[in-house]
């Protein structure tokens, strides 16, 4: 998953968990900073792809979110990282009450956020 999809899911569980319904393509565009909805129509696509959200066909605010929670090793495949540093950051991820999926999207969220 790339960064601006992991940004977009996790914008789209927000407004969700706040407003009980989903976002909008203006909406999701505004929150990624982009000009048009055409990004975040590319990026609900590939989330759909994904396994993450559903798009249901003809009816607006049409995105229905998928949870499926991955395993933590998935993570680790996709994050190379020493045994310790792992370890690490599964207790980290414990301490916030949070997955280790969730933590590390979180992570590289303020990553994104600093540049």
């Amino acid at each position: 998953m790339t960064r601006q999809q992991q940004a977009l899911l996790t914008f789209i569980r927000d407004h969700v968990g706040k407003s009980g319904f989903a976002p909008s393509y203006r909406e999701m565009a505004d929150a990624l900073g982009l000009r048009s909805k055409a990004g975040p129509h590319r990026l609900v696509i590939a989330l759909e792809k994904l396994g993450h959200i559903r798009r249901l066909p003809n009816h607006a605010r049409s995105v229905e979110l998928i949870e499926v929670e991955q395993p933590d090793n998935v993570v680790r495949n996709l994050i190379p990282v020493d045994p310790v540093t792992y370890q690490r950051a599964v207790s980290k991820a414990a301490e916030a009450g949070m997955t280790l999926t969730d933590f590390a999207a979180t992570a590289l969220n303020s990553l994104g956020a600093r540049r």
